[in-house]
């Protein structure tokens, strides 16, 4: 299953609490009755959006991804100019490697290019007397000091010796919500479990039409259907009453398993698989259910499914941040900050960041009398 930007906002409304009141029905189409109007919202959807991406941002800090796409992220050198910017979403710099030979460069710092420098200048007299002029060479350093947001190259490039960077690097996610583009992306469609389509097995009993209770045994209950693969389908299903056991769900390929309470949830079909409840031999709840098909959701990319209560926390915690008097909560804001830090751990300042990425480049203690063995 994937995490959709959509579902994380609801989860956070149902946390905030934060429906809108009593508006009436939801109109055809629409998640909630506040996709389509978030008019009587204490947090308004686009708030809540922003509030989404800082976590996005936040999380991908704390926990940044590898990246070795090489057509993602090159550095074309250029005659002459010796830095060049980093994008953004970039946490840390893992290794640079030229394209022409494969060659990793070494990183350095502006001492340690200065010792390097002053030794080439007395080993071969080859190059500039500032490290940071052109040269007849390749590239064999780089630098992220010398400039904040700037990998800078050493020697400086010439005309004659020209190549392509690959960067590996470790970053933040792409994603980058928009409300205007979720407004209307979970229209769905008829609801499919039609009370024509049940098949009741022993154990269970339908009163009234569409409500099922179970008493005893192992017998599914089932539904005909048609499952689309590679459909996404919004399943809505209501239990009360249940002080024992729980039943698992399965539609399309899709496993719900230890269901005891009432939940909505978004699947992706992988197969045709029919819609079935099969229960634990003590499950004694009363269900309801409805099975819609979703239109594409806009799924976060590179986000694990086990990240999504983490996301949730992360949108209360900025949310119940809001300076008016029903939302302002500096108590419920450090709680769910609390709870965001369990799972993607401690903010990294810049300073950590650095220290890290120094050690994981160079985890031997490091001094120029090294870097000119090189």
């Amino acid at each position: 299953m994937a995490v959709y930007a959509l579902e994380v906002i609801a989860a956070a409304r149902d946390r905030l609490d934060d429906h809108g009141g009593d508006t009436g029905t939801t109109p055809a189409g629409y998640y909630a009755y506040w996709q389509y109007s978030d008019t009587g919202c204490l947090w308004r959807n686009t708030e809540l959006t922003r509030y989404l991406n800082q976590t996005l941002r936040d999380l991908g800090q704390r926990q940044p991804l590898l990246d070795d796409t090489r057509a993602r992220y090159t550095m074309t050198l250029v005659a002459g100019t010796r830095q060049y910017a980093v994008p953004a979403e970039i946490v840390r710099i893992e290794s640079v490697i030229r394209a022409s030979d494969g060659e990793p460069l070494a990183k350095a710092t502006v001492p340690e290019m200065q010792a390097v420098a002053k030794w080439h200048r007395h080993q071969r007299e080859l190059l500039a007397d500032d490290w940071r002029s052109s040269a007849d060479n390749y590239p064999t350093h780089y630098l992220l000091d010398e400039k904040h947001g700037y990998l800078t190259v050493y020697p400086t490039p010439s005309a004659d010796y020209l190549d392509t960077l690959y960067l590996v690097v470790r970053r933040t996610f792409l994603t980058e919500v928009d409300w205007t583009t979720l407004a209307h992306q979970s229209t769905t469609g008829a609801e499919l479990l039609t009370s024509a389509g049940w098949t009741v097995g022993a154990g269970w009993a339908e009163s009234p039409d569409d409500t099922f209770t179970h008493s005893s045994g192992t017998a599914a209950l089932s539904h005909s259907a048609t499952i689309i693969a590679s459909t996404a389908y919004r399943l809505t299903l209501t239990v009360t009453g249940c002080t024992a056991g729980s039943c698992t769900i399965a539609v399309g390929g899709q496993t719900v398993t230890g269901i005891t309470a009432s939940s909505t949830l978004t699947l992706t079909a992988t197969t045709t698989g029919a819609f079935t409840v099969t229960p634990t031999t003590d499950f004694n709840g009363v269900c309801t259910f409805s099975l819609l098909a979703v239109a594409a959701l806009t799924a976060l990319a590179d986000i694990p499914d086990h990240a999504f209560d983490a996301l949730v926390a992360g949108v209360c915690a900025r949310a119940y941040l809001k300076r008016d008097a029903d939302t302002h909560s500096p108590q419920l804001a450090a709680q769910c900050e609390a709870e965001f830090t369990r799972y993607a751990g401690p903010p990294r300042s810049f300073l950590n960041q650095e220290a890290d990425a120094r050690w994981a480049d160079n985890p031997e203690a490091i001094t120029p009398r090294t870097w000119l063995a090189r």
